[in-house]
């Protein structure tokens, strides 16, 4: 049985501040697309099989059961919960992510 994504309020401004960075930004609405389809995509597919990605590499964020989904260059942090998926935040792979949750 597939879990349900819930995207918390801090995950959808971080994709929107992507999306916008992208699109506007680096003037490549094509970029800030494929971003929002490999985003959608790999989050359906995490609901189907909630483990494919590895914890999170920094022990505090394992020890709460963070996983991390690479989209693109970017890092997806998400923990299964009660039968859900939930989103908390996206950053950019290069970012100290750490010291932002």
């Amino acid at each position: 049985m597939a879990s349900e994504p819930v995207i918390l309020p801090q995950a959808q401004r971080d994709v929107e501040e992507i999306v916008r960075y992208l699109a506007r930004d680096l003037a490549s609405p094509s970029a800030a697309a494929r971003f929002l389809d490999e985003f959608d995509a790999k989050t359906e597919n995490v609901c189907a099989m909630p483990e494919p990605y590895p914890a999170g590499r920094l022990d505090e964020l394992a020890r709460l059961g963070f996983r991390v989904m690479p989209v693109m260059k970017y890092l997806v942090l998400y923990v299964p919960r009660d039968g859900k998926i939930v989103v908390s935040h996206v950053f950019h792979g290069t970012r100290d992510y750490a010291r932002l949750v």
